[in-house]
């Protein structure tokens, strides 16, 4: 009954308390609102995994991260060359083993347009099989409000993958960790909590806690995933 028209209310169109509505939902339910269309959120997932990697926020990024790097390349440039000093050491031998160490420990990559298209079609892809197939075999209600963050968290979490019971739920990316911002730039760059990436792992925790086997195979990516 509606306390202010007093009229039998039959159709409930929110079935969420006023605390849940400002986390991440993880209500199921048996059916979807017309918001909540999984056309509108593959939309936004392109959109948001877009703007993680070819964004200008993107680009900003990246520009910081080589930043980042080349100080600490001069920081290590300055420290090498004092040690060789004091050790009576050639200065170019040292130089040339500490960069190359530095090198190889670096995953900064070109800024590639094609390459990070590429990874944007892929990473979409992935994340929209694994949404819809939620929705509709675990009747798990996804809100457009929510999808940045769940869109940014499942493209980190593809620097490992998600796995249950042997089946493969979301694929490891070798080239994500090379590609994406570091987690340092995200609350000043992109306005998003790194944290958020643990809580999106959590949800996905909580979904697959329950699902047996044959519901985690049916959720596996398949040839036509």
């Amino acid at each position: 009954m509606c306390v202010i028209t007093a009229f039998c209310v039959r159709t409930i169109n929110f079935q969420e308390s006023e605390y849940e509505d400002r986390v991440i939902s993880c209500v199921q339910q048996r059916h979807l609102y017309s918001g909540d269309s999984c056309t509108a959120l593959a939309e936004l997932v392109k959109c948001y995994v877009r703007e993680l990697l070819l964004s200008n926020k993107a680009r900003k990024a990246y520009a910081s991260e080589v930043t980042r790097v080349e100080h600490r390349v001069a920081m290590l440039a300055t420290r090498t060359m004092t040690s060789a000093r004091h050790a009576n050491r050639c200065l170019i031998s040292a130089l040339q083993d500490a960069l190359c160490r530095e090198v190889s420990e670096s995953v900064i990559r070109v800024f590639d347009v094609n390459e990070r298209t590429r990874l944007l079609h892929t990473c979409s892809r992935y994340i929209i099989h694994l949404i819809t197939q939620c929705q509709s075999r675990l009747h798990v209600k996804f809100k457009p409000s929510e999808m940045r963050t769940i869109s940014f968290g499942l493209v980190y979490m593809m620097r490992y993958g998600i796995h249950a019971h042997g089946v493969t739920i979301l694929p490891k990316l070798d080239c994500v960790c090379a590609l994406l911002p570091t987690e340092s730039v995200l609350q000043r760059v992109f306005d998003f909590r790194a944290k958020n990436i643990t809580d999106v792992e959590n949800k996905f925790k909580l979904i697959l806690r329950h699902v047996p086997h044959t519901g985690v195979v049916d959720l596996g990516l398949h040839d036509n995933a």
